[in-house]
C-alpha cells in the first residue's frame, strides 16, 4: 500500500481510484457512505476512499505552490521575474513600509537644460538610470527622473524615443535591464505588487470598465496615475472634458502622462520632459522650455498690398534692432522679436498704431512661442 500511495499523487490517478471505490460499494448496493469511508476491502486496490481524498487535496496543494512558484519566475511575456530563490529571501516574506527608499542613489542631470526641482513637493515616482535593450536595440538609455505629488508630468518625444517603454517598466510589463524605479515607495525590482496595488494605468488601448465613468476610474484607481495617449481619437470636446477631469484629480496623485497633441502638453504640464533617443534631454514647465528653446516672440503683421515691407521692417527694427522678418506669406507678414526686448513692445506697438496708414498695415497681433516649436 505504501509503495502505490506516491502514485495517487497524479491527480487523475487518485480520482480514477475514488471513483473505483465508490463503484465497488455500489456493486454491494451499500453505496459510498460515512461508515464505511475508513474500510479498506480485501478485494480492491487496499485504498480507502479517505484516502484517495487526501491524496486529492496533497495533490491540488503540491500543483498550486509550482503554479505559484512559475507565475512568480517565469510571469511571460508582460511581466517581472522574481529571482529562483525568491522565495527563501526574507525579504519577501518580511518587508518594510519603509522600503529601500535610501539604498537607491539618484543622480539627476544638474543643467541648464532641467528646471530646479520642486523638492517641497513628494516624489511619487523616481526613475534612477532606467535601461532597457531588445537584443542590440537599446529602448531607454539610462534615464533618470522624478515626478512630484500634486503635479501632472508630461513626456514628450517622437516614435520610438522609449515613451511607452518606459511606462511599461513602470507598470510591471517588462522588467528593465539595468537601473530601477521607486513608485510611491515601493522598488520596481523586488516589490511589483505593492507598486500595482497604488497605481493605475490607461495605456493606449482601452481597459476601461463600462459601468463606471472616467472620472470615477480616477477616483477608483489611486496615488499614482500613468496615461498613454488618454486623449487619442477624442473630438474636441471630449479632450476638453478629460483635460478637466484630470486637473481636478490631480491633488494628491503623481500623474505621468505621453501625448502628441502640443496643446495638451502645454495645458495640462505641470513639469513637461522631452526624451529622445531614450533619454530625457530636458525637463521643466512650459514656461521654462519655452524661454529655454524659443527664440522669442512672433509679430505678425497684416498688410495691405500697397505695404513696403522693407519699409515696415525698418520701422520695427528702429524699436528693436535685433527684429528679424521670418515669413512673408500673401498678406501675412511675420517678424521675430527676441525674448530679452520684450521691455520695448510697448513703444513697438504705439509706433504701429500712429502709423498705420502710412504703413498700409491692416492689422497686427503677436504670440509666444509654441510648445510645437519647442518640441521641434
Amino acid at each position: 500500500r505504501r509503495k502505490k500511495l506516491p502514485y495517487y499523487l497524479l491527480f487523475n490517478t487518485a480520482m480514477s481510484m475514488a471513483v473505483y471505490e465508490i463503484g465497488y460499494y455500489e456493486n454491494l448496493g451499500q453505496g459510498a457512505t460515512w461508515d464505511n469511508l475508513f474500510y479498506r476491502p480485501k478485494d480492491s486496490f487496499s485504498i480507502t476512499i479517505l484516502d484517495c481524498v487526501i491524496m486529492l487535496l496533497v495533490s491540488s496543494t503540491i500543483h498550486m505552490i509550482i503554479t505559484w512558484y512559475l507565475d512568480n519566475v517565469r510571469p511571460g511575456e508582460f511581466g517581472v521575474p522574481k529571482p529562483y530563490l525568491f522565495c527563501f529571501m526574507k525579504s519577501y516574506w518580511f518587508r518594510s513600509d519603509n522600503e529601500q527608499k535610501d539604498s537607491v542613489s539618484f543622480d539627476l542631470p544638474q543643467d541648464r537644460f532641467f528646471e530646479k526641482e520642486p523638492t517641497e513637493r513628494g516624489a511619487g515616482i523616481r526613475i534612477c538610470n532606467l535601461r532597457k535593450e531588445f537584443g542590440k536595440r537599446v529602448a531607454v538609455a539610462g534615464t533618470s527622473l522624478n515626478l512630484y505629488e500634486g503635479q501632472i508630468t508630461v513626456l514628450l518625444g517622437p516614435n520610438g524615443a522609449g515613451k511607452t517603454t518606459t511606462m511599461a517598466m513602470l507598470t510591471g510589463f517588462i522588467p528593465p535591464t539595468s537601473g530601477t524605479a521607486i513608485v510611491n515607495g515601493y522598488d520596481i525590482r523586488t516589490n511589483m505588487d505593492e507598486v500595482r496595488r497604488s497605481l493605475g494605468l490607461c495605456p493606449q488601448h482601452n481597459i476601461l470598465f463600462d459601468t463606471i465613468t472616467v472620472s470615477e476610474h480616477l477616483q477608483f484607481f489611486s496615488k499614482v496615475v500613468i496615461l498613454d495617449e488618454p486623449s487619442s481619437g477624442m473630438d474636441p470636446a471630449a479632450r476638453r472634458q478629460t483635460w478637466s477631469v484630470l486637473q481636478e484629480a490631480r491633488q494628491g496623485r503623481t500623474i505621468l502622462l505621453t501625448t502628441h497633441y502640443m496643446d495638451e502638453a502645454d495645458i495640462l504640464g505641470d513639469r513637461i520632459a522631452i526624451m529622445a533617443g531614450g533619454v530625457v534631454k530636458c525637463c521643466g514647465s512650459s514656461m521654462f522650455l519655452k524661454k529655454l528653446y524659443g527664440a522669442g516672440y512672433h509679430l505678425i503683421v497684416e498688410i495691405k498690398p500697397t505695404c513696403a515691407i522693407s519699409t515696415l521692417t525698418k520701422v520695427i527694427q528702429s524699436v528693436i534692432p535685433k527684429a528679424t522678418l521670418e515669413t512673408v506669406v500673401n498678406t501675412e507678414v511675420t517678424y521675430l522679436l527676441p525674448d530679452n526686448e520684450s521691455k520695448k513692445f510697448a513703444d513697438l506697438f504705439r509706433l504701429l498704431d500712429t502709423d498705420m496708414a502710412r504703413l498700409h498695415i491692416i492689422s497686427y497681433g503677436t504670440s509666444a512661442t509654441t510648445m510645437e516649436e519647442v518640441f521641434v
